[in-house]
């Protein structure tokens, strides 16, 4: 409504607002685009108020994600502005958020200094909420510390506070951080009494991500007390929860759980834990830390002394590198693991330095375990993870000057932001891999990252640069004998050549990738090819084969666990279906398309979206229909030839209501997408355009 009335000011606030949603749901690639959208807007019109508002909002997304360069820029930004209109109230909340930053970071002394000024603020404007809530985070500065009774006695202020103003979500908060400090102190009837008063309010407020830590701090303590069984329900029950609600915390419990169950020689499921949590905590120093000291704990009681002590040591890199000497709970960590070693560790008698081939072989290898990491939490569809991982590698990769790992890093990088619908990010990476792949000579990392390259322009509607990258990668594969690389190409430049209406050559091409495919074994790439196909038959009105193909496609995607391709494929199905007027299959290929595409591609859940409720719409159920196309529309603003598409479906469901004023606007905004992206030779948009078109037409007949 906003945009309709031309209103910038509340289209802004309510941008912002979704970014809200977003985040506290932790889909965090939403909440950007929306707190950015904000931010623009503001901007423009001129409103600091709100722009220093949305960029610290963006700044708690990058906290959240361990992205602590782009937090603390955001923060400082924040805080500068509120300084320059005189907002006390949003400088002090900045300023605790970058306290919280400098702690999260192992700065301790940095980070309460910030949250004592963000404390003095808010007792001089009268903000009890805020003064409450830095109270409880320099208490939780002071438990790290070692400084007991000053952390109890700001929790407990904290607590009052929370409670005078009614504020349920930091009361709970400060409640677990005092059953933690009351676990330090090995008062565990006083922990139990605080964790579950805790977990009881995060359950009665739906706090998902409050619930998941304190139950995970609640099993630490069980554990601690040998109450096994208790304490790996409450490690079981955690985990899923903070899996979704606060990821690196699902990393940390995973490794006490592993540590649980090796003490049970439960060793299997121990490795597997310690597996997927490590890149969950790859970018929080002082918990990565812990985690290492844990594993290194699993791998003693497995009998594997080397690999343990290279945790340690690990651990101790860590400590050093990020100033973690005032954390007592790492250094407690450190401790105890060098005692079930034997290993002297005393800051007067340090350990014999490694020679330095030694360090940086250390150091490439871990680079190489976090590009693994990266690998399977990518395959999982868990992007921000991977990118976590990637980033990670790229810095040791950069420290210690090994141009191939770096390049290998920034490709994997540009695969992630691909993925995420983050293109010209995407762009930016995929050229620093291709730069330093022609630096090195590497013939492999130059053609897969050309083919990456023609994959976006592809998605950017530029066809011609697109088939420019494509045959420049089919070359380099033909002649280093890339057989596998060979055909993946084949076929993206059959994808090209259909979209620009030479279906006989595209024909051709998806062919020849389907025989090389099969030739070598790559079951994935067979899959791709067979649904490349399936869309191509479908286009040629040969719905059965098409039909035959993509469900053949299914099927090798479900084999073999391919997410991505098993909703594309689903939803491609599913529009053939909806073409043959098999509305009943056709809405239940959609459904199940959309679940999985929503996690693995969301472009194409947003695509399916809108042929989704084009359907529902011709059964006259337009409630649905309208809210499909108001959660898809934002899923693929980042691909021209998408979004215009999507506003032709968006157009002839408005007609089906009785709005062609309403369609005529979408076909307007089509028409401008397609002109501006200059998408004229991509006949799939020429021809949802024309169709659009046709239908006004006969509507005003």
């Amino acid at each position: 409504i906003a945009r309709e009335v031309g209103d910038k000011r509340y289209e802004g606030i309510h941008l912002g607002d979704l970014g809200g949603v977003y985040r506290m749901q932790g889909q965090y690639d939403r909440a950007v685009e929306h707190y950015t959208q904000a931010i623009d807007i503001a901007r423009e019109i001129g409103d600091k108020s709100h722009a220093g508002g949305w960029i610290g909002n963006l700044g708690n997304v990058y906290q959240e994600q361990g992205q602590y360069d782009r937090a603390f820029e955001n923060y400082t930004q924040s805080i500068d502005i509120a300084r320059e209109i005189g907002n006390k109230r949003a400088e002090g909340i900045h300023l605790g958020n970058l306290g919280n930053v400098y702690r999260e970071q192992g700065q301790h002394d940095r980070a309460a200094e910030h949250y004592t000024e963000a404390i003095d603020i808010a007792r001089e404007i009268g903000n009890k909420r805020t003064e409450g809530i830095h109270l409880g985070n320099l208490g939780n500065v002071y438990q790290v510390q070692r400084q007991h009774d000053l952390a109890a006695e700001h929790y407990t202020q904290a607590i009052d506070i929370a409670r005078e103003i009614g504020d349920k979500r930091t009361e709970g908060i400060h409640l677990g951080c005092l059953g933690l400090l009351y676990k330090n102190q090995g008062q565990h009837d006083l922990a139990v009494e605080h964790y579950t008063q805790s977990i009881d309010i995060a359950r009665e407020i739906g706090d998902k991500r409050t619930e998941g830590n304190h139950l995970g701090n609640l099993g630490d303590m069980l554990f601690q007390q040998n109450r096994l069984e208790e304490a790996e329900e409450a490690f079981r029950k955690s985990i899923p929860i903070s899996d979704e609600a606060f990821p690196a915390a699902a990393g940390v419990f995973r490794g006490s759980l592993a540590l649980l169950l090796a003490q049970q020689d439960q060793f299997d499921e121990a490795q597997e834990l310690l597996k997927i949590g490590e890149p969950k905590v790859a970018t929080y120093p002082g918990e990565y830390a812990k985690l290492l000291c844990k594993k290194g704990q699993v791998q003693l009681l497995a009998g594997e002394a080397k690999p343990a002590k290279k945790s340690l040591d690990q651990a101790k890199k860590l400590a050093t590198k990020h100033k973690l000497g005032d954390d007592a709970e790492v250094a407690e960590a450190i401790s105890e693991l060098t005692d079930l070693l034997g290993v002297r560790s005393s800051p007067d008698e340090p350990d014999e330095p490694a020679a330095e081939y030694e360090d940086r072989e250390f150091a490439l290898l871990e680079a190489e375990r976090l590009m693994e990491l990266g690998n399977i939490e990518g395959a999982e569809s868990k992007y921000i993870e991977a990118e976590r991982c990637y980033l990670s590698a790229l810095e040791i990769f950069k420290e210690h000057g090994d141009r191939a790992g770096e390049g290998m890093a920034l490709s994997q990088l540009g695969v992630v932001y691909e993925r995420k619908s983050e293109l010209t990010r995407a762009i930016e990476h995929f050229t620093g891999a291709l730069d330093i792949a022609r630096e090195i000579g590497d013939k492999n990392i130059e053609g897969r990252t050309l083919g990456n390259l023609g994959m976006i322009y592809t998605q950017l509607g530029d066809l011609d640069l697109s088939i420019e990258q494509y045959t420049q990668s089919l070359i380099i594969a033909k002649q280093i004998g890339n057989r596998p690389g060979e055909g993946v190409t084949l076929g993206n430049l059959g994808t090209i050549y259909k979209k620009k209406g030479e279906l006989a050559r595209a024909g051709e091409l998806y062919n020849q990738a389907l025989d090389i495919a099969r030739e070598v074994g790559l079951r994935s790439v067979v899959g791709f090819q067979l649904g490349n196909l399936g869309n191509f038959y479908k286009d040629q009105g040969q719905h059965d084969l098409a039909i035959e193909h993509h469900m053949q496609a299914i099927d090798i995607a479900r084999e073999i666990g391919n997410k991505r391709s098993e909703g594309i494929d689903l939803g491609n199905l599913a529009d053939i279906l909806f073409q043959q007027n098999r509305l009943e299959e056709a809405q239940d290929a959609y459904q199940e398309a959309i679940a999985i595409s929503d996690v693995a591609c969301p472009t194409a859940a947003g695509a399916f979206r809108a042929s989704f409720a084009l359907l529902l719409a011709k059964k006259g159920q337009f409630d649905e229909a309208w809210s499909l196309l108001e959660n898809g529309e934002h899923m693929v603003s980042s691909i021209p030839e998408e979004r215009a598409k999507f506003f032709c479906k968006k157009g002839q469901v408005q007609l089906l209501a009785g709005e062609p004023d309403a369609a005529i606007a979408c076909l307007n905004q089509a028409t401008s997408i397609a002109t501006k992206h200059k998408l004229g030779d991509d006949v799939e948009v020429a021809r949802t355009i024309s169709e659009l078109e046709g239908l006004l037409n006969d509507n005003e007949a």
